[in-house]
C-alpha cells in the first residue's frame, strides 16, 4: 500500500532522522541552498528531509523517478492543484490541534493518529463552537471534491514513476471506498441543507445590538437596485466589487449569531454537532503526507529551472554503493550560483579506482575553495535523490559530508589553532564510515610546511584506510604526489597572470604563476637585477 512519495516503503520512512542540521551545512552554504530549495514551502516542516542523508540507492532512485516525473509540465500541473487546496486545509486543521506542527516530535508523522489526541477539544467546549464546525464541514467539502476531480483527471493519465503511480491508485482506491462516499454524501447533504436557511440580522443605529429573526419574504433590497440601474447600462463595464474573505472580521460576533441561529435552526446544528463528532478525522494520512511531501520536489524544481533559464545545467547522477568510478561533468558551486546568477564558472573532476582523493593547489583566490564546497555538494545532494549541478554525473553513495574548513582562532581558548585542528579532524575521522565523503581545506595552515606535510601525510593514510573519498585544498604541492590514490588538481594560470577560476587534472604549477605575477609588475629577477644595479 502506498505511504510516501519520498519513501517506497513505510519501514524506510520511518528510519530515525536528523532534527537538527549537520556540522557541514554552513561549510558548503547548503542552509542557503535549502532556504531557496524550499522556497515557498517553509512552513512544511520538510527540514529534516534535507538534514538527512539517504544510504539506500533504493529510495534515492525512486525520488529521482519522483522528481524526473514532474518536470513534465501536465504532470506539475495537476498535482500542484492538490498541494496548494490542501495547503490551507493543512493550517486550519493544525489549527484546530492543541499541539501546533511544530512542537511534534517527528514533522513526517505530524499526521498520524497520535498527534491527533486534542482535535476534538473544540468539540468539548460548554458553548458549542458552531464557527469551528462550520469550517470543518466547508474544508471537508473542499476535501472530497478535490479529490473526487483529481481521480477524474488521473484516469486520463499514466504515471510512470512508483511514487505517484502508487499515489494514484490509491486516491482511486479511496474514493471508491464506502466511508469516503457516505462522508461525502452526508457533506452534501448537510451543505444543502444549511443552504436553505434564511434570517435576518437587525443592527439597532448607535447601538451594538443585533438581533437574528427569522426571514419572512422580505424584499431584497439588491435585487430592487441591480433592477432599477440595469436600465442605464451600455454594455459590460469593470467590476468594482471587492472580494470579502472567507475569514471572519469578528469572530466573536459571528459566534454570538450562529448562537442565535442555533435556538432557531436546532436540527439542522444538531446535525453539524453530530457530522464533525463523526468525522472531524477526516484529512486522510496518506494524501495529507503526499500533498506535504510534493513541496520537496515543487520547491526543488521551481529553483533549478531558474538557474536553467540562465544557461546553467543540472542532471540525475548515477548514485552506486561502492562505486568504483565518480565523477562531474562541467560541476558549480551552487550557493555562489544563487547569488552570483552570472558569470558562473563550471569544473570536472574524475576519480577511477584507486584513486579516492583529489588534491587541489593554486594560488590563493583561484578558485579552489568554490570547486571544493561544489565536490562536497554534489555528493550531498545526490544522496538526497536530487538533481545536481552538471550535465552528467556518477557518485557514490555517502551516508554524509565530513567537512574542516578554516575558522578564526579563538582567544578564549588555550589550546592553540594546531591543536583545534587536530581535535576537529580526530571527531570527523571517528565518526567516518566508508560511504563518508570529506571536503578538507587548508588545514595545517598555522603550523610550519614540515610539520604540516608530516600531519597531512598521516591524514590521508587515515582517508585511505576508512575507503572514502575527499578533497583537500592545500598549499602544500608535495601532497599532490601521495600516492595512487591522490590525484593532483591545479589551478589554473593563464600566460597573463589573471585568474580563470578553473580547476584542471595537472600537476601542481610550483612557482610559474609566482613567476609570471611578478613579470607582470615588472619584478621579475632581471628586471630587478637591472633596476638595482642602475
Amino acid at each position: 500500500m502506498f505511504y510516501s512519495v519520498l519513501f517506497p516503503t513505510e519501514e524506510s520512512a520511518a528510519r530515525p532522522r536528523r532534527k537538527t542540521a549537520p556540522d557541514s551545512f554552513a561549510d558548503l552554504q547548503l542552509d542557503l541552498i535549502m532556504k531557496r530549495g524550499l522556497g515557498d514551502y517553509q512552513n512544511s516542516g520538510l527540514e529534516d528531509i534535507y538534514y538527512t542523508p539517504v544510504t539506500d540507492a533504493e529510495v534515492i532512485r525512486y525520488r529521482q523517478e519522483v522528481l524526473r516525473e514532474l518536470e513534465d509540465p501536465s504532470v506539475k500541473e495537476a498535482l500542484h492543484t492538490i498541494v496548494e487546496r490542501f495547503r490551507s486545509l493543512r493550517e486550519f486543521m493544525d489549527g484546530l490541534r492543541e499541539r501546533p506542527l511544530s512542537s511534534v516530535k517527528d514533522p513526517m508523522v505530524s499526521h498520524a493518529p497520535k498527534a491527533r489526541n486534542d482535535i476534538s477539544a473544540f468539540l468539548k467546549k460548554k458553548t458549542p463552537d458552531w464557527l469551528n464546525m462550520g469550517r470543518v464541514l466547508e474544508k471537508l467539502g473542499q476535501f472530497t471534491d478535490t479529490l473526487a476531480a483529481f481521480t477524474e483527471r488521473v484516469a486520463q493519465m499514466r504515471f510512470r514513476s512508483a511514487g505517484l503511480r502508487g499515489f494514484a491508485d490509491y486516491v482511486v482506491a479511496y474514493c471508491s471506498s464506502e466511508r469516503f462516499r457516505e462522508m461525502d454524501e452526508e457533506a452534501g447533504r448537510l451543505r444543502a441543507a444549511f443552504g436553505e436557511i434564511r434570517y435576518c440580522l437587525w443592527f439597532k443605529t448607535g447601538s451594538s445590538t443585533v438581533k437574528v429573526l427569522p426571514y419572512e419574504e422580505q424584499e431584497d433590497y439588491v435585487s430592487r437596485i441591480e433592477d432599477l440601474f440595469a436600465r442605464f447600462r451600455q454594455g459590460d463595464a469593470q467590476d468594482f466589487r471587492k472580494h470579502l474573505e472567507d475569514t471572519p472580521v469578528s469572530e466573536k460576533m459571528e459566534n454570538e449569531i450562529l448562537q442565535l441561529l442555533s435556538r432557531r435552526y436546532p436540527q439542522e446544528f444538531r446535525e453539524l454537532q453530530s457530522f464533525c463528532e463523526k468525522y472531524l478525522r477526516f484529512d486522510d494520512d496518506a494524501v495529507i503526507r503526499f500533498t506535504r511531501e510534493l513541496q520537496f520536489y515543487f520547491g526543488w524544481l521551481e529553483m533549478t529551472e531558474k538557474l536553467k533559464e540562465e544557461g546553467l545545467s543540472f542532471c540525475y547522477p548515477t548514485v552506486e554503493d561502492g562505486a568504483k568510478e565518480s565523477f562531474v561533468q562541467d560541476g558549480f558551486d551552487l550557493a555562489l550560483a544563487l547569488r552570483k546568477r552570472e558569470g558562473v564558472i563550471t569544473n570536472s573532476f574524475s576519480l577511477t579506482s584507486p584513486e579516492q582523493i583529489l588534491v587541489v593547489t593554486g594560488p590563493n583566490q583561484g578558485g579552489k575553495s568554490t570547486f571544493a564546497r561544489a565536490f562536497g555538494q554534489a555528493h550531498y545532494l545526490a544522496s538526497l535523490g536530487l538533481t545536481v549541478p552538471g550535465k552528467a554525473a556518477r557518485l557514490p553513495l555517502c551516508d554524509g559530508v565530513m567537512t574542516h574548513f578554516e575558522r578564526e582562532e579563538n582567544i578564549k581558548d588555550l589550546n592553540g589553532k594546531l591543536r583545534d585542528d587536530l581535535k576537529r579532524l580526530k571527531e570527523l575521522l571517528d565518526a567516518a564510515t566508508p560511504r563518508s565523503v570529506f571536503v578538507i581545506n587548508e588545514i595545517f595552515a598555522s603550523t610550519t610546511a614540515w610539520d604540516a606535510q608530516v600531519l597531512c601525510g598521516h591524514m590521508l593514510e587515515a582517508i585511505i584506510q576508512k575507503g572514502g573519498s575527499a578533497v583537500l585544498v592545500t598549499f602544500l604541492e608535495e601532497m599532490a604526489d601521495f600516492g595512487p590514490q591522490t590525484v593532483s588538481m591545479a589551478a589554473e594560470t593563464p600566460e597573463n597572470g589573471r585568474v580563470s577560476y578553473r580547476i584542471l587534472r595537472k600537476k601542481p604549477g610550483g612557482l610559474s604563476y609566482a613567476m609570471r605575477l611578478a613579470e607582470r609588475h615588472a619584478l621579475g629577477y632581471e628586471e630587478v637585477k637591472r633596476r638595482v644595479g642602475g
